[in-house]
């Protein structure tokens, strides 16, 4: 059995405190200190310099990153690259089967903002920081695995998970109405609120036919059913 960690999804830190915290020689007002950089000084393990250099880093803008869920689907982004129409920086996630980020600059390109919007629409690209990639990658799902995502919503691990499942047939078109035979194995995703349970249903659907081996929940994971029972 394979479980996703709940939360292994970047997010924006939170919490300001009303204090000044001084900064690259200068005094940051309380709107801007996070309990973050709050912390970080005053554990005071960080010299200054390098503190500067570490909040300038996770400050600046994450690239845009996605998967693509169809092989044929990356044939054509590999073609349409190699055509030459702009300079995207593109670069291949390490480790994620046709997953690719590109530079700021070219995810701002139209004819780009175009490819992406439709074919992620379409359920053949799935939009997802390189970071929410890893668990996935890192629990090395095979077909026959049961896998619980407790903390599910919007759903960007479950889809790669559900693919995961399926990798035997990574060469077929998954938009196809052709049958498909399900894999063994399984993924049950786990929503605890209802409007984001609903969320995460919604986006599943773009999985097409690989929803047979696909279970949403609404429950708290702290109380989940014991799902090896008999």
């Amino acid at each position: 059995m394979r479980t996703l960690n709940a939360n292994s999804n970047s997010k924006k830190l939170r919490g300001e405190r009303s204090l000044h915290v001084s900064t690259m020689g200068f005094r940051r007002p309380p709107s801007m200190v996070s309990t973050f950089e709050a912390y970080l000084r005053t554990e005071n393990f960080l010299s200054a310099e390098d503190h500067s250099k570490l909040l300038l880093y996770l400050r600046s803008p994450l690239p845009t990153s996605f998967r693509i869920r169809s092989e044929a689907v990356h044939r054509d982004w590999l073609r349409m690259m190699q055509q030459g129409k702009s300079d995207l920086g593109a670069v291949p996630l390490k480790g994620i089967e046709r997953g690719w980020k590109l530079n700021k600059d070219a995810s701002e390109e139209p004819w780009v903002r175009k490819w992406l919007s439709g074919e992620t629409k379409k359920g053949r690209v799935s939009r997802q920081e390189y970071v929410s990639m890893l668990p996935v990658l890192l629990l090395d799902i095979e077909p026959h695995h049961v896998v619980l995502d407790m903390y599910a919503s919007p759903g960007s691990k479950t889809t790669q998970a559900v693919d995961a499942l399926y990798r035997l047939h990574d060469g077929e078109d998954i938009t196809s109405d052709a049958s498909l035979e399900p894999p063994e194995g399984l993924c049950i995703a786990n929503e605890l609120d209802a409007k984001r349970a609903y969320v995460l249903a919604a986006r599943c659907k773009l999985l097409g036919q690989r929803c047979a081996s696909l279970a949403v929940a609404c429950h708290n994971a702290t109380k989940f059913p014991n799902v090896n029972a008999p």
